[in-house]
């Protein structure tokens, strides 16, 4: 199979977005999360058999794999250092400073579901099926510092941000945002949940098929802005562009849509034929999406067991 390269070339755009094409795919056993490392130059998925590793080429075997004694379930790569943080079926969060060489942090007493670092301070957070939020140092002693009980059953989505801080989103259908210690309801199960590349922006994927565009305030709940229906059958994954025009959704219907995310939020909705673009090629769920840090590709994991890159 054919490589292709990971920085892509062409920018996509508003204008350009229903051009985008498959460029290629590889086959994994249940794919829980893509996630390119800052550069972009690395792509990582979280899968069955750990997390496989691909390195300035897409295609066939990846590069190399972290190994995880059951399913990993997560994926974040430090910002600034050379560290990668993955969460895992077995409970542990691993912080890789080698390929071949993981910390374990013993903290969760249930897999752990989503891990993020923190743009700008040495903190990673980790949350879990046992519903614990849990901040760690990355640099040694590598320890636990503060775990929060905000949910009453399992985290499903964890992001950070440096304005606004932690927010979890969860199986109870509600949204917990850290800076304003706030808990406010969704219709259904949170799936997902990410913020703006500027910080400005709260989206939300439920299970009740629609996204959600919140937004951030310094003090009380964020105020909702949009909501689009998304996707028939549950709205399961999120991603936004680097510069913030676009918003890519993944759902049950096994489709990927893309939105103008000014044109949503001036009208407070959208449906799905209100999309820019629709990608079809997985026959079973999206359950992970991710643009690449150069805005040159677009990088989606399903339930059928396939990654699929997408670009112009």
């Amino acid at each position: 199979m054919r490589r292709e390269k990971l920085q892509g070339v062409a920018v996509l755009t508003i204008e350009n977005a229903a051009q985008l094409k498959e460029l290629g795919q590889v086959r994994h056993g249940w794919i829980t999360q893509v996630a390119w490392s800052p550069d972009g130059k690395v792509l990582a998925v979280a899968c069955g058999q750990g997390v496989a590793m691909y390195v300035n080429g897409f295609g066939g075997a990846p590069t190399y794999t972290l190994p995880h004694p059951a399913p990993a379930k997560s994926v974040a790569f430090h910002p600034k250092k050379p560290l990668i943080a993955t969460g895992c079926k077995d409970s542990l969060v691993r912080l890789w400073t080698t390929p071949d060489k993981a910390i374990k942090l013993r903290g969760h007493t249930d897999s752990v579901n989503s891990v993020a670092f923190h743009p700008s301070d040495d903190v990673l957070a980790s949350g879990g099926s046992d519903r614990e939020l849990i901040l760690w140092r990355t640099d040694p002693p590598y320890e636990e510092t503060t775990s929060f009980l905000k949910h009453t059953d399992e985290i499903s989505s964890l992001a950070i941000s440096k304005n606004y801080g932690f927010a979890t989103g969860s199986w109870d259908k509600t949204i917990y945002l850290s800076l304003n210690d706030v808990v406010f309801p969704h219709d259904d199960w949170v799936r997902e949940i990410c913020f703006s590349p500027r910080t400005e922006i709260l989206a939300s994927a439920s299970k009740d098929g629609h996204v959600r565009l919140w937004q951030l305030k310094t003090s009380g709940e964020p105020a909702h802005q949009a909501v689009i229906a998304a996707h028939g059958g549950g709205a399961d994954s999120i991603a936004f562009y680097p510069d913030e025009t676009l918003l890519a959704t993944g759902g049950r219907d096994n489709l990927i849509r893309l939105w103008d995310v000014q044109k949503v939020l001036g009208a407070g909705k959208a449906e799905m034929q209100d999309a820019i673009a629709t990608l079809q090629g997985h026959n079973k769920p999206v359950l992970s999406l991710a643009f690449n840090p150069a805005g040159t590709m677009l990088v989606s994991g399903s339930g059928d067991n396939t990654v699929r890159l997408w670009g112009l």
